[in-house]
């Protein structure tokens, strides 16, 4: 099954394909998998979701433990607030890829549910330059669209002040 989703991945092209990891691997397999994938040009990702989301050391340890072809893939949006900071911090070096997720923005744009430019300064200080996945969404069209616009213009300012 898993060797059907890379070849699929090999196909369309895909640099990634993002695993899900049960909380007790039996690692060998992931690492054949990571192998078999390298071989096809494509990469594992491995992102904060499920219990990886609550615990900060699960990524590296993660890409530790399988060894070759795996990468993070952080998801600003699916850490648990008591370790979102922690979990960014040891997540980031060798990412990527991010998904920069951002919940409902208020009337003046800012983001209550976490500071999105302590994720973003995280990510620029651990050396990570993109891709950027922005990952939003609202059900009013209009509005989903100026806010996507506008976050990407807050992630291309941000960069630039960066140089």
């Amino acid at each position: 099954h898993s060797k059907e989703l890379v070849r699929t991945a090999q196909r369309l092209g895909a640099r990634w394909i993002r695993l899900s990891f049960p909380k007790k691997p039996t690692w060998q397999p992931y690492r054949e998998l990571a192998k078999y994938a390298k071989q096809r040009n494509v990469q594992l990702l491995v992102e904060n979701g499920g219990w990886i989301g609550s615990d900060s050391d699960a990524i590296p340890r993660i890409v530790k433990e399988v060894g070759v072809n795996i990468a993070p893939g952080p998801d600003t949006g699916n850490w648990k607030d008591d370790v979102r900071w922690e979990g960014l911090k040891k997540a980031f070096p060798g990412a990527v890829t991010c998904d920069f997720k951002v919940f409902e923005l208020d009337a003046q744009k800012k983001h209550q549910r976490y500071d999105i430019r302590r994720c973003f300064e995280i990510a620029w200080k651990a050396g990570f330059r993109g891709p950027w996945a922005i990952e939003h969404w609202n059900d009013d069209l209009q509005q989903y669209a100026k806010d996507t616009g506008y976050l990407r213009d807050q992630l291309v300012a941000w960069m630039k002040q960066k140089g």
